[in-house]
């Protein structure tokens, strides 16, 4: 059964997704543009009997916080940094990535920062570029170190 969950980062409200069992293998489902979690609607009961699945939303997506832009950077660096709060306060030790178009650029940072929390990657229809609308920076040169 899936469960439709809040939390608080940064003063954000962040709407997920959550289903199966904790103790399970976590996969921390990303999504694109311009959709939400709700894109996972029949991917996750599909999986929830082997994993535990979660699906949040990024600010200004789905039914997290939609702050204005004069509010909050909506930058990739910053979509990121809200996720590795996320997964900070869900306490995820270790997780498996899957990600969807533009959950990639989010993905991937996550990726290169944590590789030892990130154990798998499965990317679909993903885009990566030197650099994103402001800031991909020097994330491109690790890129290739991910093991995917």
């Amino acid at each position: 059964m899936t469960k439709y969950l809040t939390t608080t980062i940064d003063g954000l409200e962040i709407f997920y997704r959550e289903a199966g069992a904790p103790d399970a293998p976590t996969i921390l489902l990303l999504h694109g543009f311009p959709t939400s979690s709700h894109m996972f609607r029949n991917l996750i009961p599909a999986l929830a009997d082997k994993f535990h699945l979660i699906a949040p939303d990024y600010p200004g997506f789905g039914n997290s916080s939609m702050p204005t832009v004069d509010e909050f950077d909506y930058t990739f660096d910053r979509l990121a940094e809200v996720m590795e709060k996320f997964i900070e306060v869900m306490n995820l030790q270790q997780y498996s990535l899957y990600v969807m178009d533009y959950g990639a650029p989010i993905g991937y940072r996550l990726a290169v920062r944590h590789p030892e929390e990130c154990r798998r990657s499965s990317y679909r229809m993903a885009m990566l570029m030197k650099k994103d609308y402001k800031t991909f920076g020097s994330h491109s040169e690790h890129i290739g170190k991910i093991k995917l």
